[in-house]
């Protein structure tokens, strides 16, 4: 009955049940279990319909038990490793890899970067662009680069600045960001040191081009999946699930509240933890970066190919994890 519904979204009813099932058992048979299904709140009935469809405990019990995860192909397979493959850049892998996850699953897909790992300073350069305008080009150990233009008050010189790059990827590299603002504060504050002048000068381009502020990153595709799929007809229903996809500090809570252990996990409906969705299931997998943790997963309505989502979401996670060892 849940597949008859996932494929159609439309109740179902018991001659259905009784065509696709090949059990051998008469409709009447068949309404007999469906109501007591119903009576023990696996399935529902919209409105006046005669058919039926599953509520949330359905679903979880349909996913724990009876679910048969579905085997990729070598094509697909192929197709999740190619976007693995001409960068080793994290920022552009985990934008493709975000649009790969909504592209094999038509739902949202988003993809949460490890904070801690993300982080990690690697490397600093600055470079001349005018006589007071320094260009900041910050690496962090997982291939993401961030850049700022800053207005300086002194002009600097080219040597000038390549001492300051020197001093901070000898005094930074290897911290978190939040380590790395503390550490050129706490050498400020040590008059004694030599490097007291390109300390301050090290901290005051720092802090105008805010690439140290911590920060949590994450990639977005597929909104526009929501739109094609009826149980978002209605327009509150849609505003609501829009208002989420949009809001970044609200999408990230829900992140993080449902992907606190490693492994495939499925939240459905109210399990997820937002009135606002739900209507809807988020599929969730950790990957490693290292020591840290970061998160992908699809989210839709809870009318979901639950098989084929959890084999891809596994799958991407693992080559994720596979890809980020090679740094």
């Amino acid at each position: 009955m849940i597949e008859s519904f996932i494929q159609t979204a439309l109740p179902v009813g018991s001659r259905v049940v009784s065509e696709i099932s090949r059990l051998g058992l008469s409709t009447a048979t068949i309404r007999n279990i469906m109501a007591k299904l119903e009576e023990e709140g696996y399935i529902t009935h919209p409105h006046t319909s005669a058919g039926r469809i599953p509520t949330v405990k359905g679903y979880r019990f349909y996913v724990d038990h009876l679910i048969a995860t579905e085997r990729l192909t070598a094509v697909e397979q192929q197709g999740i490793a190619e976007a693995f493959q001409e960068s080793a850049m994290m920022e552009r892998v985990m934008e493709r890899v975000a649009r790969l996850l909504s592209h094999m699953t038509d739902q949202v897909a988003v993809v949460l970067f490890p904070q801690r790992e993300s982080n990690i300073l690697k490397r600093i350069e600055l470079i001349p662009v005018k006589e007071r305008e320094v260009l900041v080009v910050l690496v962090t150990s997982a291939g993401i680069i961030k850049n700022a233009l800053v207005q300086v008050e002194e002009e600097s010189s080219k040597e000038e600045l390549l001492r300051i790059s020197h001093f901070m990827n000898a005094e930074l590299a290897n911290l978190t960001l939040a380590d790395a603002y503390e550490t050129l504060y706490h050498r400020l504050l040590d008059e004694r040191s030599s490097f007291f002048y390109i300390c301050k000068r090290a901290k005051e381009i720092m802090e105008q081009s805010g690439l140290l502020e911590e920060e949590e990153r994450f990639y977005l595709e597929g909104t526009h999946t929501i739109l094609e799929k009826p149980e978002f007809r209605s327009f509150e229903r849609l505003q609501s699930i829009l208002s989420i996809l949009e809001g970044k500090k609200r999408l990230l809570e829900i992140l993080r509240r449902n992907s606190t252990s490693e492994g495939v996990h499925v939240h459905i409906g109210e399990e997820i933890g937002d009135e606002n969705i739900q209507g809807c299931t988020l599929v969730t997998s950790s990957y490693r970066v290292g020591r840290s943790q970061g998160t992908l997963g699809v989210m839709g309505p809870t009318r979901l190919n639950y098989g084929r989502v959890m084999s891809i979401v596994r799958h991407v996670a693992s080559k994720v994890t596979e890809w980020t060892e090679t740094f």
